[in-house]
């Protein structure tokens, strides 16, 4: 990935918050996680004796603790917008060993960013949806590239960061911001491309989102999918069920299943490291 591109995904950010879920954390989450499974996970979960696990551990291993919903996202996110966005922070002051705990921990995130950014340059996308915005970093990036912007987030903390950068740089941009779900929105025109990086994960239906996203988008749908199995996608489980937050995972055989139940024809699936990366072709 290119310094040009890093300096846009860290750009205007002095913040260096440490929260659960930044790299620092996970880094010394995974040099815990012995200490909590003295037994190899391939022998199966069920086998853990609850008296190795924290009461708390033991509700997160089992299920107890979550129920899906967006009431869960919407709080999960409003409260934790300040520090989601500080994962944008300034690259500059950042230092070696943040660097390269971001590295290890963060490189979805950059491809993801830059995959998509290069895919909306087309000049057939004039208008984006962008469905789970966040703090607006992508809708800054595509006012950038002179496009329509229209961005929908559960989180009103995440709509006040996101507003007021893109009335800060555009103040005569082509923008407007909403608070909702998505699934619950009817629209009076079609977007050239819809954007959803980081929403499926949260997402209980895929398949009636995408069926929906084909009537609200004329060209191109960008989504990206955490993916299941493995110690980064455990160690998320649990911290996510800490949170009280729900959380899908998928394999590459769930996407094609979807997509296949969708009806969606034209589509391409990226591996990359913790997440798939989807563009799909309408």
């Amino acid at each position: 990935m290119g310094d040009e591109m890093k300096k846009l995904w860290y750009m205007n950010r002095n913040s260096r918050n440490i929260t659960e879920e930044s790299p620092i954390f996970n880094f010394f989450f995974y040099l815990l996680i012995p200490l909590y499974l003295p037994i190899p996970m391939s022998s199966g979960l069920s086998h853990i004796p609850c008296k190795m696990l924290c009461p708390r551990l033991k509700d997160v291993f089992f299920g107890l603790m979550v129920e899906p919903g967006n009431n869960q996202v919407e709080t999960f996110f409003h409260n934790y917008a300040q520090s989601f966005d500080g994962i944008y922070g300034s690259m500059e002051r950042r230092g070696f060993l943040q660097k390269t705990i971001d590295r290890f921990f963060r490189q979805s995130m950059f491809d993801r960013f830059e995959r998509t950014l290069d895919a909306v340059k087309s000049q057939e996308i004039k208008s984006v949806l962008d469905i789970g915005c966040g703090p607006g970093r992508y809708c800054v990036e595509f006012l950038k590239l002179g496009k329509k912007v229209h961005g929908i987030d559960l989180a009103e903390g995440m709509l006040a960061i996101a507003s007021q950068m893109c009335k800060t740089q555009f103040p005569d941009g082509n923008f407007e911001f909403e608070k909702g779900d998505y699934m619950e929105k009817s629209f009076s025109e079609k977007y050239d491309a819809a954007v959803l990086m980081g929403l499926f994960d949260y997402v209980q239906y895929p398949v009636a989102m995408i069926s929906k996203l084909k009537k609200d988008v004329r060209h191109l749908i960008l989504a990206s999918f955490p993916k299941s199995g493995g110690i980064l996608a455990f160690q998320r489980k649990i911290r996510y069920r800490l949170r009280h937050c729900p959380l899908y995972l998928y394999s590459r055989k769930d996407l094609d299943e979807i997509f296949l139940r969708a009806d969606i024809v034209a589509y391409e699936i990226s591996d990359s490291s913790r997440e798939f990366f989807v563009k799909i072709t309408l």
